[in-house]
């Protein structure tokens, strides 16, 4: 399970079960408020949302076990 939350942060926990405990996995590569967050292959991907100037953003990462690593894809424009 990961944690992606806040206004315009870039930061992330993961939960491991076995060990009952929260730790970091590192920092998205773009500070982002109002994302959407979507699990996929195992992964989980962070997409769009507003950067700290009110700007929409296209991008997509995504979590690749140790870093966070640009999409080769973006959000279509117009999609909040």
């Amino acid at each position: 399970m990961y944690a992606i939350s806040g206004v315009h942060t870039a930061t992330c926990e993961r939960f491991d079960l076995s060990l009952d405990e929260w730790t970091s996995c590192g920092s998205l590569n773009t500070q982002r408020s109002h994302a959407t967050g979507v699990a996929m292959g195992g992964r989980p991907y962070v997409c769009g949302g507003t950067s700290m100037h009110g700007e929409l953003l296209q991008s997509v990462e995504y979590y690749d076990q140790s870093e966070w690593l640009e999409a080769k894809f973006q959000l279509p424009s117009g999609i909040r």
